[in-house]
């Protein structure tokens, strides 16, 4: 269900639908260790910038922090619902979970005490991506029959700043490493583009 180099790019964590996380070896392409503690899917991976833990989301509606040997280091409950993604901010001070259902949680990762819940639309926050300011999240939503949203939050706010509409339901989103550009990929098979700076989210 989902795949992430650590920033050394020596590890592949992989979560999958046994409800376990794979650490792997890139190099020899040998399995290092497998992490197990959640109860469903693991839906998304994302390591820390600097490589200090890797965190996971799962259907069982709970993120798990985990030390780069695979400790369990903590558990956060998101939600009743499932966690479909994740992100982390560059800084690695903040990590987003998107949810089922049209709601994003942000926890501060120095203390984990969660910030907020951001609130979209009823549909599935399929990804979710901070930019590199480190103040603004984008995510990406939509239901699987019509045209979806990327959003921008203001999380400092708890706010929405403004949205790109999209020709299907959006399933990823992706940001350059400037953060300038954006792409979305959707369910009716199309992958949109911006130019962030160039134009803005419509309010």
């Amino acid at each position: 269900m989902s795949v992430a180099f650590s920033p050394d790019g020596k590890t592949l964590a992989s979560g999958g639908i046994d409800s376990a996380i794979g650490l792997w070896d890139v190099e020899s392409g040998r399995l290092r260790t497998m992490l197990r503690g959640h109860k469903s899917w693991v839906n998304a991976v994302v390591w820390h910038p600097e490589g200090s833990w890797l965190a996971s989301g799962s259907s069982d509606g709970t993120l798990a922090i985990w030390s780069p040997a695979g400790d369990a280091l903590r558990t956060l409950r998101a939600t009743a619902a499932e966690v479909r993604s994740v992100a982390v901010s560059r800084d690695g001070r903040q990590l987003a979970a998107g949810l089922r259902y049209g709601s994003i949680k942000v926890w501060d990762t120095a203390e984990w005490n969660e910030r907020g819940t951001l609130k979209g639309s009823p549909g599935d926050v399929w990804s979710v991506a901070f930019l590199p300011d480190g103040k603004t999240l984008t995510s990406s939503e939509g239901d699987w029959n019509r045209p979806g949203f990327v959003r921008f939050w203001s999380i400092a706010e708890n706010r929405p700043l403004g949205h790109l509409q999209h020709t299907g339901e959006v399933l990823s989103i992706g940001l350059s490493p400037d953060g300038r550009r954006l792409a979305a990929g959707a369910a009716d098979r199309t992958v949109k583009t911006w130019d962030v700076a160039e134009t803005p989210p419509t309010p």
